[in-house]
């Protein structure tokens, strides 16, 4: 009974394949023919249509109506296509196989209200004018000024392809019926051969499916089944062993290459990817897990890499260069490239080893920055005093008026020294102060901070008669160090002071939602332009150099600013336009 009931299913089933694969290709073949003469048909109607057009296009321009219904009564006689020209209103103008003048409207249909709107249109139905059904392909007419003249529109009946589609599909039917007959008849012999033996395999087999390598088949009286059983049962051991080792090692590379920080890609000769670990999926942008067996060109649009990986195959030798990769912020890849080779020493791919070196080249280029604003910065009050005390060397001492005002000079540029020095020493505290977590912080009311910057900025802001306010519940509290807040507060408020006119308005506000205390201070002043916004909390930064001499700031305020906030695990923005004003708003975390 269970020999009969394997026997029964390997047939049906072959039989039940045979018969579902005879009515897929039977539909699909019918499909594809009526695809085919259907797409046909509809470019001919689409050409037809642009020979009339350009047959009548004069004549429209010209509207010599009756020259083309003359040409249309001559082309019905010799083609088989139904020809129709259609006026804008949808007003039948002439006609291969009816009198226009007894014809309906023709807006409304389908293919003309496509054309209307796209340029062309097309639809299958059936005609209520001759009664039969028909394709149609109509074609929209454009004057030179882009009015539209007339639409010309072609027909033909389907129901020809009909007849070729049923032909083709009785004959694909008959040849699958005898095919599948035969195969049906060998079927059925192969499979009572088989079916005998095949039970007592089953189970084994299933087991070796399931990964159970160590089972073994039983021993069975037919010759031939006998040898598979005992092939199998040696391949099964030897598989189990060697399934285990290279799962082994593949568990060790793996979790060697996905612990490394430095990206790895191995590519074949043919520039298809073998294997690429986790650092390097991110530094090439890759989100998808299955790259494996792609080209390189596929995984990654980088024509830098595409070019390091084409001159380590063609080369041999070590590659080493850099690339930049250009997605939301550039990155700095640091690349070394060699030639992957078999035993036999034939070249077999190549290997890609990748370093993000972003973060050392931004900061190489801060420290550059850096080093030549701070010698800037320094040169020119050095220079200055240099200069007024040679002039007071050369004889200016003798006349006391002048003496006192280069004097006066030397004080206030020798005090901007000294403010860029004690800001620098402040940017270097904090940093210092970062490092080492030094920063007691306590809960404390935000109006609390807030009044005592006010207070200390009025004394600034009165000689402009500029007007301080705050908006700010006094039951907001967070955790802060009151004195390093206090101080980025004073360096926003005097920021807008010196940038805003006389007699305006400086408003100080915070409100809180679910994660963030919202801390704003908003000004009437000149605004900043929006090219400079992205730098204006670097060091030195200035978006009028002179201006900013000339009121007497540092360009250190903001980056102290920066670092304060970010000292207290908060995030720093600014909104500003020129010409209105500008809010900076700091986000300190409430818990």
């Amino acid at each position: 009974m269970t020999l009969r009931r394997i026997f029964y299913q390997i047939f049906i089933s072959f039989f039940i394949i045979i018969i579902l694969a005879l009515i897929t290709v039977t539909w699909y073949s019918r499909d594809l023919a009526k695809n085919f003469y259907l797409s046909n048909t509809s470019d001919n109607l689409k050409d037809l249509a642009k020979v009339v057009a350009a047959q009548i296009e004069e004549d429209l321009s010209l509207q010599q109506y009756a020259r083309i219904k003359r040409k249309m009564n001559n082309l019905g006689q010799v083609s088989e296509t139904r020809i129709t020209v259609i006026l804008p209103n949808g007003k039948v103008l002439a006609d291969t196989d009816e009198d226009p003048g007894v014809m309906d409207n023709h807006i409304n249909r389908p293919e003309v209200q496509q054309a209307l709107e796209d340029g062309e249109g097309s639809s299958i139905r059936f005609s209520n004018t001759i009664e039969i059904h028909l394709m149609y392909k109509a074609l929209k007419m454009q004057s030179s000024d882009g009015e539209t003249l007339a639409i010309v529109r072609t027909a033909l009946p389907i129901e020809d392809i009909e007849t070729t589609l049923e032909i083709i599909q009785n004959r694909i039917l008959t040849a699958g019926l005898i095919v599948a007959i035969i195969t049906a008849l060998l079927g059925w012999f192969t499979s009572r051969r088989i079916s005998k033996p095949l039970e007592l395999m089953t189970k084994g087999i299933q087991h070796f499916g399931e990964g159970k390598l160590d089972t073994r088949l039983p021993n069975v009286k037919n010759h031939e089944v006998n040898q598979l059983a005992e092939a199998l049962n040696e391949m099964a051991g030897q598989l189990n062993e060697k399934i285990k080792t290279i799962e082994l090692q593949k568990s060790e590379l793996k979790t060697i290459l996905d612990s490394m920080a430095e990206g790895v890609l191995a590519v074949n000769c043919e520039e298809k990817v073998i294997m690429i670990n986790a650092a390097a999926r991110q530094l090439l942008g890759i989100d998808g897990k299955h790259v494996h067996d792609r080209y390189i060109q596929e995984v990654s649009r980088n024509t830098q890499l595409q070019n390091i990986i084409n001159r380590t195959l063609q080369s041999g030798k070590f590659i080493e260069d850099e690339i930049i990769m250009r997605r939301t912020e550039i990155r700095y890849v640091q690349t070394h490239g060699t030639r992957l080779n078999s035993e036999m020493g034939q070249t077999i791919g190549a290997l890609i080893v990748m370093n993000d070196v972003t973060r050392l080249r931004r900061l190489e280029q801060v420290r550059r920055d850096f080093v030549a604003n701070v010698s800037h910065e320094i040169r020119t009050p050095l220079t200055s005093i240099k200069g007024f005390v040679e002039t007071l060397y050369d004889g200016a001492i003798e006349h006391p008026e002048t003496a006192r005002k280069f004097l006066d000079i030397i004080t206030r540029q020798a005090n901007r020294l000294n403010a860029i020095i004690d800001d620098l020493m402040a940017l270097a505290n904090l940093e210092q102060d970062e490092e080492r977590a030094a920063i007691q912080f306590e809960i404390k009311a935000v109006k609390d901070v807030m009044d005592s910057a006010v207070e200390i900025c009025q004394p600034s802001a009165s000689q402009k008669n500029i007007h301080l306010t705050i908006e700010c519940d006094g039951q907001l509290s967070v955790s802060m160090n009151p004195m390093l807040l206090e101080q980025a507060l004073v360096n926003l408020i005097e920021n807008a002071v010196k940038y805003s006119p006389n007699g305006t308005h400086i408003k100080l506000a915070c409100d809180t939602d679910a994660q963030w205390a919202h801390l704003t201070v908003q000004d009437e002043g000149i605004g900043i332009p929006k090219e400079h916004i992205a730098r204006i909390f670097e060091r030195f930064y200035r978006v009028d150099k002179a201006r900013s001499r000339k009121l007497g700031g540092t360009g250190l305020g903001l980056a102290i600013v920066k670092h304060i906030v970010k000292l207290h695990n908060g995030k720093l923005s600014v909104d500003s336009l020129v010409g209105k004003g500008s809010t900076f708003n700091m986000y300190l975390p409430l818990s």
